[in-house]
């Protein structure tokens, strides 16, 4: 008979159930976090991501569309953008009769505003290390001698200098 010692595997009741909605927590939460949510620790998280590839696909589709709509903001917020946002106001009523104060009324009052967000410089600068490495980065004297290595590696290779 087969001594089964150690803990049993809870991947198939706390996890394989809920492969979809851990694709949908990876929006929102930690890895450490989906972990506690599971009822699993996160070292048992990360065995799992290891030996299920089902597992590592739901988190890594997850985080694509996470990534996708974090791009879209940090760029949205290097250009700068507007944005509609309900505002409120006391508005106080005053009436008179007979050139004597009668009734007051205060109410509030909501209407639509749009607001403007300047161009943010942090989100610039990070957006164009991202997306145009070539030409950008902290240290300008640093990426001319990176381009002037990558010329003197190239010209190896072409002399089978490599």
């Amino acid at each position: 008979m087969a001594d089964k010692r150690g803990r049993k595997n809870k991947y198939l009741t706390h996890v394989e159930p809920y492969l979809k909605e851990i694709e949908e927590w990876c929006q929102t939460m930690t890895e450490a976090q989906i972990a506690k949510r599971l009822g699993i620790s996160q070292s048992t998280f990360s065995d799992y991501k290891n030996k299920f590839p089902e597992l590592s696909e739901a988190i890594k589709n997850g985080r694509r569309d996470l990534i996708a709509e974090l791009k879209s903001s940090l760029i949205m917020k290097a250009k700068g953008f507007s944005h509609m946002t309900k505002k409120a106001a006391k508005c106080r009523t005053v009436e008179y009769e007979n050139g004597k104060r009668s009734k007051e009324t205060e109410e509030i009052v909501y209407y639509d505003e749009e607001q403007y967000f300047p161009p943010d410089t942090a989100a610039l600068n990070l957006a164009l290390k991202n997306y145009d490495k070539d030409n950008w980065a902290n240290d300008p004297q640093m990426l001319e001698v990176r381009k002037k290595e990558l010329e003197l590696k190239e010209r190896q290779i072409e002399n089978n200098e490599w």
